[in-house]
């Protein structure tokens, strides 16, 4: 007897009355359109609202959430430009943890020139194929209620968050996108062989070029891989991942660099016991991290998860430890945001299956939904806050010292520990103290961390050694985080510092967000340059912002 048609619409029917939540959310149909419509709407007009904010705040200059951005922008500039990966144009740095967002904004450069606006409207981009991506993702997982789809949309655009990471125009969205539709295409092969193989592999390489993070999840799908029988996939696949930052790696060595970029040598964990710290830590630095996992094993926990989910979550789980281990939190939510947005939306994804099988009132699965949401939400509505804010505080202090340089020393050899602006919109002979566009600096701060752990201080041996090989005329430094707190070194003569003024929103004053240092000091080195600098500073002080004006003190 042909059971195929009535058999499916009763089991519809059958998944729609047993569902505990409203809609139907387990039963098998088509999600509306415009559910990723409304979610789009909605990450454009928060977008809107922030920009709006901000260039109030700038006086109407569009700037950035992070020196980090100009970084980048700058890296871009050079390549088009000059062939050159690195912040100064005429020498190699690794300083950036990207391999690939560098280039795409170089390949853009070619055609626009480097535009300030290129990464903004990457971003949006992404953001938009992002939603795309998780609309099709709870569709195939049989989402079919409009209301639970247009709000897991809406608070993954929330949560990632994706508007501060829009701002921020560094490749973590890239990352977030490229990680989803990794995970989703090496699940299928796992259960299903579909897509090819590869898909996978070209997948896993993708991914490691974007960032190097997502080595943890290569990892992870080469491990289930190997679980499942596998072999030589499991391989293949780990070996698609190295192949970028293997290749990087050795281009790297060859123009006098490490093997791995200067950000990582310098931000990650320096000492094994370091990585057990890590391990421990992961409620108080990523509290909101700490409930996806949580949800993430109770749903594995219970034990009736089969399938697809069951691996995604799996995933999610073994890439978030491999992070918690090797790599950071926090620093303006962006080094943890590919982890929230895939652990957020396989959780909403599998959640109503889950919630079905394990027979659960409506009301405990709201309550799991609760406070699943809660902290992340919090998350999403102070990273709103805060993306204007953080706009305010570059646009006053490096957007302001890239127009003072680029003024009096647009070729000029200056010393910095905050490079990215001052390099993008100018330049000079940048010698970077932290030692992120500087490789010499990024050799003395390696061994320097490993003596004394990762929270020790910045050292100067190799940055003294630096200014004096490389003629440097001009210092610009956050003073506190080179223990300068006494007297400067002999020949550096202070001219001056910068504070930066805050902000005001709301009706409420806010301090500054996400500067590293609480005042910029000047130097210059040697007499002649000391009264030079001290000579450009006062010419440079009338066209400061009014509010930066009463803080200056050349």
């Amino acid at each position: 007897m042909n059971k195929g048609p009535a058999m499916a619409g009763a089991s519809i029917s059958a998944a729609k009355r047993e569902s505990p939540l409203p809609g139907g959310l387990a039963a098998i149909g088509k999600l509306p359109l415009y559910v990723f419509l409304l979610a789009a709407a909605f990450y454009l007009i928060l977008c809107g609202c922030v920009l709006a904010i901000s260039l109030r705040l700038t006086h109407g200059t569009f700037t950035y959430a992070l020196d980090d951005a100009y970084i980048h922008l700058a890296i871009a500039k050079n390549i088009s430009l000059h062939g050159v990966f690195g912040v100064n144009s005429h020498e190699f740095a690794a300083a950036s943890s990207s391999i690939l967002w560098p280039y795409l904004l170089a390949s853009v450069f070619v055609f626009t020139g480097p535009a300030l606006l290129v990464p903004l409207l990457l971003q949006i981009l992404i953001a938009l194929l992002i939603l795309w991506l998780a609309y099709r993702m709870l569709r195939s997982y049989g989402t079919t209620s409009g209301v639970y789809a247009c709000c897991v949309l809406c608070g993954l655009v929330l949560v990632t968050p994706m508007v501060a990471m829009t701002f921020v125009a560094m490749e973590h969205l890239l990352h977030a996108l490229v990680t989803l539709l990794f995970a989703l295409v090496a699940v299928g092969y796992l259960h299903e062989e579909r897509p090819g193989i590869w898909v996978v592999l070209g997948s896993a390489a993708l991914l490691t070029s974007v960032r190097y993070e997502g080595g943890f999840l290569v990892a992870a799908v080469a491990l289930l891989f190997f679980l499942g029988r596998k072999l030589w996939q499991a391989v293949a696949v780990s070996v698609a991942g190295l192949v970028p930052m293997v290749g990087f790696g050795l281009y790297s060595l060859s123009h006098g660099g490490f093997f791995l970029p200067n950000s990582l040598l310098i931000k990650g964990p320096h000492h094994p016991a370091m990585i057990v710290y890590h391990l421990f830590t992961l409620f108080r630095e990523c509290p909101e991290m700490f409930v996806l996992v949580a949800a993430a094993l109770l749903l594995l926990g219970a034990g009736e998860l089969r399938g697809k989910g069951r691996s995604l979550l799996i995933l999610f789980l073994l890439a978030t430890l491999l992070h918690q281990a090797l790599a950071s939190f926090g620093w303006f939510f962006r080094y943890e945001a590919y982890l929230v947005a895939f652990g957020f939306i396989t959780i909403a994804a599998v959640a109503p299956e889950a919630v079905q099988k394990f027979h659960l009132r409506r009301a405990w699965a709201l309550l799991f939904l609760v406070v699943v949401a809660t902290p992340l939400l919090f998350r999403g509505a102070l990273a709103m806050v805060q993306t204007p804010l953080a706009t305010s505080d570059i646009y006053h202090q490096q957007v302001q010292l890239a127009r003072f340089f680029a003024r009096y020393y647009p070729s000029g050899r200056i010393a910095l520990n905050d490079i990215g602006a001052v390099s993008y919109f100018s330049d000079p002979y940048l010698t970077d103290l932290v030692g992120l566009g500087s490789t010499e600096i990024a050799r003395a701060q390696v061994k320097s961390f490993a003596q004394q752990g990762a929270k020790g201080r910045h050292s100067m041996d190799a940055g003294f050694y630096a200014i004096e090989q490389n003629h440097i005329e001009v210092i610009a430094i956050y003073k506190d985080w080179f223990e300068l707190n006494g007297d400067a070194p002999k020949g550096w003569i202070e001219v001056g510092s910068w504070k930066p003024p805050g902000s005001r929103l709301l009706g409420h004053d806010f301090s500054p967000v996400i500067l590293g240092g609480k005042e910029i000091t000047f130097y210059g080195v040697g007499a002649e340059n000391a009264a030079q600098l001290k000579h450009n500073l006062e010419e440079f002080h009338a066209s400061l912002p009014p509010e930066n004006q009463k803080l200056a003190a050349p």
